[in-house]
């Protein structure tokens, strides 16, 4: 079989835009339960500084990219929404892509 994998590192930052945030609640006294768009309550745009590996993979004439990141939120979230503690995002991104050559 042609194949050919030859793995890289990837680091730097990361600007992230916010579309839509939602809070599920549950009220216990009145026994209701439902979804609150919160998107206005939270920061619309977040940074944050991200490294992992990834790999171009091979096959014949097709080439595929897999890339694996985890990322650290830089900034607070800065919501006047008191239910809310002050946080950070994080997260974990798996990329797979056709790469057209």
């Amino acid at each position: 079989m042609d194949w050919f994998i030859n793995p890289y590192i990837v680091g730097g930052m990361n600007i992230g835009f916010l579309l839509k945030s939602k809070k599920k609640y549950f009220d216990l006294i009145y026994g209701t339960k439902g979804d609150r768009n919160i998107t206005d309550e939270m920061n619309r745009i977040d940074a944050s500084l991200d490294f992992g590996f990834g790999m171009p993979i091979v096959i014949r004439d097709i080439s595929f990219s897999v890339e694996v990141r985890y990322l650290i939120g830089l900034m607070k979230n800065k919501s006047n929404y008191p239910l809310f503690e002050t946080w950070k995002s994080h997260s974990i991104q798996l990329i797979m892509g056709l790469r057209l050559n």
